[in-house]
């Protein structure tokens, strides 16, 4: 029986969605994303997109592409035909103001679309 099966065998794909977050399931699971990424394929309704590196012990959130998410990511999301909303976070920015999260989106939505093109 795979993971999937056994995770979620009894609940169909109509009655459960969840939102995928790569940045928490690459710090939460290292290396393992991938795993994770495959075992709740199916009930992926939506996808979180923010990025983070190390500080230490801390994940401390950076922009998009400039830190441990993985572009291979959005390689597989491609390949899977995901159609589902993607939600980009610029969560780096704390509270610098309306045109500095408008130019870090711009930024960031650039680095997503070369991703996902």
């Amino acid at each position: 029986m795979s993971c999937r099966s056994a995770l979620l065998k009894d609940i169909p794909v109509e009655q459960i969605g969840l939102a995928f977050d790569i940045r928490h399931a690459t710090i939460e699971a290292g290396l393992s994303w991938p795993v994770i990424y495959d075992v709740v394929k199916p009930h992926i309704g939506a996808i979180f997109v923010k990025d983070f590196v190390w500080d230490g012990r801390k994940a401390k959130h950076v922009p998009l592409g400039t830190g441990r998410v993985n572009p291979k990511f959005f390689e597989m999301v491609k390949k899977d035909r995901f159609r589902g909303p993607i939600s980009l976070h610029v969560e780096y920015l704390g509270k610098e103001g309306t045109q500095a999260n408008i130019d870090a989106l711009r930024r960031d939505l650039k680095v997503l679309r070369g991703w996902l093109s």
